[in-house]
């Protein structure tokens, strides 16, 4: 499906969008990036081949300007955030994100694009352990999901809005789970699990903080993983049809961190702060749709996914300074 097809993608370099590019370069696609990110920076990782245009898509002007004679557009233009984070600037945020969010498909759809991939998050569902598909409305996100969780199903009612009112059917939609890799925020104040231990760990080798007591559960899948399903889905998923892509499995925060430790190779002491327990105690995703449409199956196990991507980090010190300073 990809092969000389010319490909927008938004938002392409992240954590998800850096294997993106680099897989549709790989299947053949023309791609044009677009990014906040100073040039000297983005185009240092994205291969030569590949279009990078710097511009806020916050002002729909660029984007009806940038999205001209574009086939496929994959929006992942956004802002992780952790719970850790709290709620300063959160009114910004996610007034920001909707507008984002809204300008990218709005504008897709006035130019009628072909295919449409709208990446969701496990953060929509409501608090249950294993969380289908069917379950996104059956109550309100959890609390420390609430903003994103809240502005990523707006997102599904409008692409659902466009279908039923004009039948235009470009859109799939996929639901990563916790997706870590090269390119993550590994600013430990301000990441999601992963990449915050990775940068402690980094920081002082002596002593591994966590917080809470190890005991909540996560769906973890390695960037790569989830780009390469998206991109299954974005060529052979029903229009309007969410699939999650996670690993289907349950590891605890205090296997993540004797894995990094015993990758990291030295004494590392492993210290737990109970009294800041938060989030959810389990969030795993039921991946049977995924594994019946797409033919899913866990590429890349965390073991493997960890050692690349702590190796990746510790070889692009920079990154952390470049993109996040």
């Amino acid at each position: 499906m990809y092969n000389r097809e010319r490909v927008l993608v938004a938002g392409g370099t992240g954590v998800l969008g850096f294997p993106m590019v680099k897989e549709l370069v790989l299947r053949g696609a023309q791609v044009t990036v677009v990014g906040m990110e100073k040039e000297s920076v983005a185009t240092k990782y994205l291969s030569e081949n590949v279009n990078y245009i710097r511009a806020d898509l916050l002002d729909i002007d660029n984007c009806r300007r940038i999205f001209k004679n574009h086939n496929i557009v994959i929006n992942l233009a956004g802002t992780k955030r952790s719970v850790g984070i709290g709620y300063k600037g959160i009114s910004k945020f996610f007034v920001d994100m909707l507008r984002l969010q809204t300008n990218i498909m709005e504008t897709a759809f006035n130019l009628n694009i072909e295919r449409f991939l709208f990446v969701g998050s496990i953060a929509e569902y409501p608090p249950l352990d294993i969380r289908s598909e069917d379950d996104v409305w059956n109550g309100k996100p959890a609390q420390n999901d609430w903003f994103t969780g809240v502005q990523k199903r707006i997102g599904e009612a409008q692409s659902e809005a466009y279908l039923l009112d004009t039948g235009w059917n470009a859109v799939r939609i996929v639901r990563p789970s916790n997706v870590y890799g090269p390119f993550d925020n590994f600013g430990a104040q301000n990441s999601q699990v992963i990449p915050a231990l990775i940068s402690k760990l980094i920081s002082n080798p002596r002593e591994l903080k966590i917080i809470g007591d190890g005991s909540n559960i996560r769906d973890f899948i390695f960037s790569e993983d989830v780009a390469h399903w998206s991109l299954e889905a974005l060529e052979k998923a029903p229009p309007n049809f969410p699939i999650n892509i996670g690993s289907g499995d349950g590891t605890t925060i205090n296997e993540v961190a004797q894995n990094l430790v015993k990758i990291h190779g030295e004494k590392t002491e492993i210290k737990y702060l109970p009294e800041q327990q938060s989030g959810d105690k389990k969030r795993v995703l039921d991946i049977s749709r995924a594994r019946e449409i797409l033919g899913f199956t866990n590429r890349t196990s965390l073991y493997d996914g960890l050692s690349i991507t702590l190796d990746w980090i510790q070889k692009n010190p920079e990154w952390t300074k470049n993109k996040f300073m």
